[in-house]
């Protein structure tokens, strides 16, 4: 799965979703633990399923920061 796949899918669904979309971003939660992307990380913030936090890392050595 790719980072962009995750992105859109959770800033598609909105919490009121109803089951499905939480049922839904829980198979992409457990998929992306089993297999995870290489250089990022992804999941909830916290308890919210609805609300993720995510990071992509760069090259080692070089700083993009300030």
């Amino acid at each position: 799965m790719s980072v962009g796949v995750l992105f859109i899918m959770t800033s598609l669904l909105k919490p009121g979703g109803g089951a499905s979309s939480a049922k839904r971003i829980q198979k992409e939660l457990t998929e992306i633990s089993l297999d995870p992307p290489p250089f990022c990380t992804a999941g909830p913030k916290g308890d919210n399923i609805y609300e993720w936090v995510s990071t992509i890392m760069g090259p080692s050595g070089e700083s993009r920061g300030g």
